[in-house]
């Protein structure tokens, strides 16, 4: 997909993304700013212990959000917890909260930064099975363990290798601190807290669109000044762009249970527990 243009907004209630290409909307993500999003770490407390099958055992972990996360006592990287009652614990959220259940995390804390993974509880250096060129992936895989200090792990994104190798040591010093942060906090924080937060999802389309992108929208002066520094394109600031720009009443149409077709007719969409069913008309 080649995406042109990205409009960001936000309100009281929720912040959205909405992508265009050179023939229109082609796709929103809405979502809550204050939700536990994949890749933020908490520092839970464990509010109820309980068992799983196999002999396993799980936990449900308050992080603060309002909904009770789901925490397994076994991952392969670690060794399994034993933990009790009213005991803290460092998580990281695996999986987003679904519907009405809560998130999924996991104690094997994973900080991603442009072009590197940081895994503290790792041994090994890997690389992306989406680089090609296998010459500089190994280049930069021998560079990064040259760099690792003690015993800890790293993974080379995609975009590694268009990054130079002084790029790849300075992240790997940033994230190195910003893990020591997370670690500071949970010391002298009481739980449930936030430990850190991933960057704004609005950052990952841009890398992800970054070949094609002509345009980006942003809602507020500071984010604007963020989005320069990453993007050499047009930055526009506007605030309600979702309405300026027909987003709301886009997002309104799709949500319709009835799809008016360009050539006639409609689609009756109707969705139950166990199918979605479509009418033709």
């Amino acid at each position: 997909m080649k995406a042109e243009k990205i409009i960001f907004d936000r309100n009281d209630e929720a912040a959205g993304i909405a992508v265009f290409d050179e023939t229109g909307l082609m796709e929103i993500d809405i979502y809550n700013e204050n939700r536990a999003l994949e890749g933020n770490v908490y520092l839970g407390r464990i509010s109820k212990k309980i068992s799983l099958a196999n002999d396993r055992i799980g936990f449900m972990v308050n992080i603060g959000d309002g909904h009770e996360a789901f925490l397994n006592s076994y991952e392969p990287a670690l060794k399994e917890a034993n933990m009790s009652e009213g005991q803290s614990v460092v998580v990281q959220v695996a999986q987003e909260k679904r519907a009405e259940k809560g998130a999924k995390v996991v104690r094997n804390i994973q900080l991603a930064g442009t072009y590197l993974v940081y895994c503290p509880f790792k041994f090994d250096v890997e690389a992306s099975y989406k680089i090609e060129d296998a010459e500089k992936a190994a280049a930069y895989k021998k560079t990064v363990q040259e760099h690792c200090l003690g015993q800890e792990g790293w993974i080379l994104r995609t975009a590694s290798t268009e990054a130079t190798e002084a790029q790849l040591l300075e992240e790997m010093v940033a994230l190195r601190e910003t893990y020591e942060n997370i670690r500071k906090k949970a010391r002298t924080l009481t739980a449930p807290a936030v430990l850190y937060t991933k960057e704004n999802p609005l950052f990952e389309y841009i890398r992800r669109y970054k070949d094609t992108l002509k345009e980006i929208v942003v809602d507020t002066p500071k984010l604007k000044e963020q989005v320069e520094a990453v993007f050499s394109g047009t930055v526009a600031l506007q605030k309600e762009a979702f309405e300026e720009f027909g987003i709301d009443d886009a997002i309104v149409e799709a949500l319709n249970r009835t799809v008016k077709l360009k050539h006639g007719g409609n689609l009756h969409i109707e969705e139950t527990r166990a199918f979605v069913a479509i009418d033709v008309d």
